[in-house]
């Protein structure tokens, strides 16, 4: 198998920047299923990014806007700068490292990087940046917990940095 060319990409698909989609340039797939100028891909629910299939082989539109846009495949992730998965606009795409990647993540609890101790009945300030873990001293709340934590990330991470 041959690894797919932005060349081969724009023989099948258009890739509009302001919109974030793949339209397809020729009727393509099992007895020309796939009309022209139809919208290309399909969310994958699981995962919520959206699968384009070009030549038998699934790829994540976002990055195939890298390539598009770019002649080349990205050489780690691609971040989309607003969390969503599906919204594959330029100006919300940037090449990331997975650490960069991991730093955009949404909070899952209440307020990120802020861990009740049980044992002291404190908060704990708790973040890791670039592999390693950065424990503070406990605190009285989770505010004071984050907001400790938010410094650093600004810091080590700067723009992908998502504090809240």
């Amino acid at each position: 198998m041959t690894e797919l060319t932005q060349q081969r990409l724009k023989d099948l698909l258009e890739y509009d920047p302001e919109t974030g989609q793949f339209r397809r340039v020729v009727a393509t797939g099992r007895h020309g299923r796939w009309k022209i100028n139809s919208v290309a891909g399909n969310l994958n629910c699981k995962l919520g990014y959206i699968q384009i299939s070009i030549d038998g082989v699934l790829y994540y539109a976002h990055r195939l806007a890298w390539l598009y846009m770019n002649g080349k495949w990205p050489e780690h992730e691609i971040d989309h700068k607003d969390l969503d998965r599906a919204n594959n606009r330029w100006v919300n795409l940037r090449a990331a490292t997975h650490l960069q990647n991991m730093a955009n993540l949404a909070p899952r609890g209440s307020l990120k990087w802020a861990h009740f101790d049980k044992q002291t009945k404190m908060w704990r300030p708790q973040i890791k940046i670039n592999g390693k873990m950065f424990s503070g001293k406990r605190v009285n709340s989770p505010q004071e917990a984050h907001e400790i934590c938010a410094k650093l990330s600004v810091q080590y991470s700067g723009e992908f940095s998502r504090t809240a």
